[in-house]
């Protein structure tokens, strides 16, 4: 797999790009990031979760985890 990847990596690039990507490799890389970095919500979203968790009885889990997101 990796020789396969390397020979597809080595191609000539098209102009106007920097890089050519393998099937997966961006939804890939960005998982990790999300991984690393978490994900960012818009304040409407979170605001909806905020409304869903205090119906559910869950404000105070999902607070938790709002704590953690931000560090």
């Amino acid at each position: 797999m990796k020789a396969f990847t390397d020979e597809i990596k080595s191609q000539p690039l098209a102009q106007g790009f920097d890089e050519i990507f393998y099937p997966g490799e961006i939804e890939h890389r960005r998982e990790q990031e999300n991984l690393s970095a978490g994900i960012r919500l818009p304040r409407d979203t979170w605001a909806d979760l905020e409304r869903i968790a205090a119906e559910a009885g869950l404000a105070d889990a999902l607070g938790a985890c709002r704590a953690t997101a931000n560090g």
